[in-house]
């Protein structure tokens, strides 16, 4: 992607909304799966480094807005995946909790 705003279409058309920018540089966004709502984190052109999936899509959109860091371990999820982005691939790369944080 040439752009910013490419790039921020692309992903909408894609499924992907409530896109941001974390602190960290990287994107996440939600993502609606037949059961649940996911956070997908860690996003570009090849898919998402980490899915965190969600019964409540409220609680997926409020936890959303809280994380920083594509690595961050957002509360309350049911599921976890990992992608195949080179973040999620790598051994070293592991989600932080959030006991880890505080």
């Amino acid at each position: 992607m040439n752009n910013k705003a490419e790039f921020l279409k692309f992903l909408a058309e894609n499924g992907y909304f409530n896109v941001r920018e974390l602190p960290d540089g990287t994107f996440a966004g939600l993502y609606k799966l037949l059961f649940t709502t996911a956070i997908c984190t860690g996003l570009d052109e090849m898919g998402y480094a980490y899915r965190w999936c969600f019964d409540d899509p409220v609680l997926a959109l409020t936890e959303l807005t809280r994380i920083e860091t594509m690595d961050e371990q957002p509360i309350g999820f049911i599921a976890r995946r990992y992608g195949f982005t080179p973040a999620s691939t790598s051994p070293h790369t592991q989600p932080t909790s959030p006991a880890a944080r505080s």
